[in-house]
C-alpha cells in the first residue's frame, strides 16, 4: 500500500513519532521501485501531500524525521517550513559515514540528512 493511502486511513493526532527514509531523488530504477529525478516539481507534486498528512496525523507534541540526501533536502525543508511552519523546525542531523569512494569531479558524498 503506498503511505499516503495509509496515512489518509488514520485519524487525526494519531501518530507520536514518523521516521522515513524517503525517496533520494537518483532518478535510478531498482528493483522495487522506481525513484524520483531529482526535479523540484516532481519533488512538490510527491511529497506535498504525504507531509501535509504527516502533519494531520501527527499530535502536538511528535516528532518527524525524514532521512534523505544532498539531493532534495533543500526542497524537502521548504515543504517542511511551508507545512509545520518554519518556528517549529528544530534541527538537521547529520549521518556521516565513511563507505564510498572518492571522485576526482567532485566533493565525496559521505553523509545523509535527517529534517
Amino acid at each position: 500500500m503506498d503511505n499516503l493511502e495509509l496515512m489518509q486511513q488514520m485519524p487525526d493526532n494519531y501518530i507520536d513519532l514518523i521516521y522515513c527514509d524517503i525517496l533520494y531523488g537518483t532518478g535510478r530504477n531498482f528493483k522495487d521501485f522506481q525513484d524520483l529525478k531529482a526535479d523540484k516539481q516532481i519533488i512538490d507534486e510527491f511529497y506535498v501531500s504525504r507531509i501535509k498528512e504527516m502533519y494531520r496525523i501527527l499530535n502536538d507534541m511528535g516528532s518527524i524525521y525524514l532521512h534523505m540526501d544532498w539531493r532534495i533536502s533543500h526542497w524537502i525543508r521548504l515543504i517542511l517550513d511551508d507545512v509545520f511552519g518554519y518556528k517549529n523546525f528544530r534541527n538537521e542531523i547529520i549521518w556521516s559515514y565513511k563507505s564510498g569512494g572518492a571522485s576526482k569531479k567532485k566533493f565525496s558524498s559521505k553523509h545523509d540528512n535527517i529534517l
